[in-house]
């Protein structure tokens, strides 16, 4: 890796480097700039592009990014496609209206990324075929880009807001803690008055290999062609999700006191059955959420009791 690094320090290297940003600037054609192939993709390996960077309408495209440093560059309406980026750096960086085809993230870091702005609210960009694995997204920001076939694989995600996000056909697997899944973005209409929101339908998103703890499905967000975990920890509420809590409520109000009465009725009330879960279609419960505060014995008994009165209305049907 300090041998892909060095290269760009000496003379041939910077006369390639001054090359690349000209390339980036002008939109002219990458293979312009005098690149070698590294396994059949221009060799782009260990480059550092400056900080504070603006490049708008480039397409990178047939390129190893392995081990690059991007950090802090803003990336205008770019198109990304067929390229590997291991152990990549591109913290701080901004992606406005960008598409990315064919992309594998390896052990990459896109800490406080913006994954996936638009510059007009109408057009986020896209990502298509792309997978993120071991790679560290903790910070990223999203608007209501489109995910199709993607795979983020063991990537750490803690307390990721996905906001409008548009996932089809992806999948999760590793450590989900405390990440949110949106119906629609959430936009400050005060700034963006005639932003038109697009709905987040989850098509066929698949979690069964994730642990998944504290996770947030909210604003009108539609879970019935996804795939959950299974086991004793998690429990799926696919029809009657609205009567299963009020029934669970009138049993809490009559027979349970103290600190479980009020997490119980808060849970229901602030969560469960609040405005922003009104018309999702399916739920799902994580005993690991529930448990993770002082008062970890009601958590358990509040998830034993959804679980119960899931069964019984199944049964029902």
């Amino acid at each position: 890796m300090k041998s892909l690094k060095e290269r760009w320090l000496q003379a041939d290297g910077k006369l390639l480097l001054d090359g690349v940003l000209t390339w980036l600037s002008s939109g002219s054609d990458i293979a312009s700039v005098g690149l070698t192939k590294h396994q059949d993709r221009w060799d782009l390996r260990g480059i550092a592009l400056p900080e504070h960077l603006v490049v708008r309408n480039a397409t990178i495209t047939n390129a190893d990014l392995s081990y690059t440093t991007l950090s802090g560059i803003r990336w205008e309406r770019c198109r990304f496609e067929n390229l590997i980026c291991t152990k990549t750096n591109a913290e701080r960086s901004k992606f406005w209206s960008c598409e990315f085809e064919n992309v594998d993230f390896v052990d990459a870091r896109l800490t406080n990324v913006l994954m996936n702005g638009s510059l007009d609210m109408v057009y986020a960009g896209y990502y298509k075929r792309v997978k993120f694995v071991n790679t560290n997204l903790v910070g990223t920001v999203y608007t209501h880009a489109l995910f199709e076939r993607c795979e983020f694989l063991n990537c750490k995600l803690d307390k990721v807001d996905f906001n409008g996000a548009r996932f089809v056909d992806s999948k999760f697997s590793g450590k989900l803690i405390s990440v949110f899944f949106r119906g629609y973005s959430s936009v400050n209409k005060a700034y963006y008055p005639d932003f038109k929101p697009v709905q987040n339908r989850m098509e066929r998103v698949d979690f069964r290999d994730a642990y998944m703890e504290g996770v947030s499905f909210i604003d009108r967000i539609m879970l019935g062609s996804c795939l959950f975990p299974e086991g004793d920890d998690y429990t799926i509420l696919k029809t009657n999700r609205v009567q299963i809590f009020t029934e669970a409520r009138g049993i809490i109000e009559a027979s349970w006191d103290g600190v479980g009465l009020r997490q119980g009725l808060m849970l229901i009330d602030q969560y469960f059955l609040s405005k922003r879960k009104e018309g999702q279609d399916v739920e799902f419960v994580d005993r690991h959420f529930l448990m993770a505060n002082p008062a970890a014995d009601s958590g358990n008994r509040f998830f034993e009791l959804i679980r119960t009165l899931n069964d019984k209305w199944n049964n029902a049907v």
